[in-house]
């Protein structure tokens, strides 16, 4: 996905919300696009709002903030689908 041209990646976003009825969620999806085409350069990418930029850092510099509950949650339901 990182090789995909900017305008090629924002008509693709606009076409998944309008076949998805996501219309009113077209920038929002069009910046997490933005994000996932280039985990690491979220600093560059002027279209976040700053609370974006934020959580995003947030995430990338504590990973594993989350209770220890959520972790083995998920453990013990990964263990189920064997």
């Amino acid at each position: 996905m990182a090789d995909i041209p900017h305008a090629t990646l924002m008509r693709d976003v606009e076409h998944f919300a309008k076949e998805k009825d996501l219309e009113d969620l077209t920038e929002l999806l069009k910046r997490g696009a933005l994000v996932a085409q280039n985990p690491a350069q979220v600093d560059h990418i002027e279209t976040l709002e700053a609370t974006e930029r934020e959580a995003l850092q947030l995430e990338r510099d504590h990973k594993w903030k989350h209770p220890l509950s959520l972790y083995v949650t998920i453990f013990i339901c990964s263990i189920g689908t064997w």
